[in-house]
This record gives structure tokens, C-alpha cells and sequence, in this order.
């Protein structure tokens, strides 16, 4: 930071940061923290109407989307393991969290770009790491949680369902021997 930058400001002048705007870093603090996921998007071109669509699909799916200037979002997440996201920070972003699947705003913003043809994804964070916008897209393609847990869950089924089937099969099979033999007997 260059010595002229250190003096404008408030802080520079002595005085201490406006309330308000404390009370925003730490909402979005609060906000990065208690998140699963977060997606940085560039809302560069959309109209009010579109934004508004955003922002109520977003809610619909428990996705907190907020607008903030990228300084106080840099601010909030300096010293954390957020930190990542920083070198990102440019133009007009949004950030989208959400506390549960990771999927979920990774497809609605792909969807909703696909829809009104402006925005993108700029990246995000997940499970300690940053992705790019072209990672994000690939987990926009993945199917929900709950798909992918009962995917596995029948493939771990199968060989016992397989194994059923084979047992039932030979005791179909000894049933059939057993009836012939007595048919058998019988018909003598």
C-alpha cells in the first residue's frame, strides 16, 4: 500500500470506519463462515428485472446471494481460509453461499446464464480450495446429492441382490429336481 492510499479514508484522517460498513464486513464474515460453498459471479449486464429473478431463485433454493464492494469482500475474508477468492475480486461480483449442497447455486447460475445470456461465474471456494468458473461448471452437471447417494447405495446392493437371485435360482432348481423324482415314484 502506497503512503498516499494509507492516508485517505477515515482511518487515514484518525477517525474510526463508519459503523454501517463495519456491520457489513462482519455480515459477510458471518456469511463465509457458516457457508459450505462459495461461488463468485459477475452480474456485469444484467438488468434490475434479471437480478430480481436471480435473487428470488437463489432464496427459493436457500442460496444467500449479496452485493457488496469487492473491498469489503476482501476485507472479510483476509485471514481466512477464504483468503483464495481475493485474487478474484474484480468488476461487478456477487457472491453466492449456500449451508447445504454445494451443487445447488453452481446449477442455478449456470441455468440462469444459459437463460439470459450475460453474467458469469468467476469462480469459488469449496472444501478448502478455489475452483475456476470451468470447475464450477462441471459441478453444475453433476447430478443432486441425494442421486449420487442412491446411485451408490444400489450399486452396494446389487451383488447382494445378485447373490439372492443366484440361491433362490438353485433352490427353484432342487425344488424341481425333487418334484421330478417324485413324479417319478409316483408314476410307477
Amino acid at each position: 500500500m502506497s503512503a498516499d492510499a494509507s492516508l485517505k479514508g477515515r482511518f487515514g484522517q484518525g477517525k474510526t470506519p463508519r459503523e454501517d460498513k463495519v456491520e457489513i464486513i462482519d455480515s459477510l464474515k458471518r456469511q463465509f463462515e457458516a457457508s459450505s460453498s462459495v461461488f463468485l459471479f459477475d452480474y456485469k449486464g444484467l438488468n434490475v428485472s434479471q437480478m430480481a429473478l436471480l435473487r428470488r431463485r437463489t432464496r427459493e433454493n436457500g442460496i444467500k446471494i449479496t452485493v457488496a464492494k469487492n473491498r469489503f469482500i476482501a476485507i472479510a475474508v483476509s485471514g481466512t481460509e477464504h483468503e483464495c477468492l481475493t485474487e478474484r475480486l474484480g468488476g461487478q461480483i456477487s457472491v453466492a453461499t449456500t449451508e447445504t449442497d454445494p451443487t445447488v447455486p453452481a446449477k442455478i447460475l449456470k441455468t440462469f446464464i444459459g437463460e439470459v445470456d450475460c453474467g458469469k461465474i468467476v469462480g469459488g471456494y469449496l472444501e478448502g480450495d478455489y475452483i475456476e468458473s470451468k470447475e464450477v461448471e462441471a459441478l453444475a452437471d453433476l447430478p443432486p446429492k441425494e442421486v449420487l447417494l442412491g446411485k451408490m447405495i444400489g450399486s452396494m446392493q446389487s451383488p447382494t441382490t445378485g447373490l439372492v437371485g443366484v440361491l433362490g435360482g438353485l433352490i427353484n432348481k432342487f425344488l424341481f429336481a425333487l418334484n421330478a423324482i417324485a413324479k417319478n415314484k409316483n408314476d410307477m
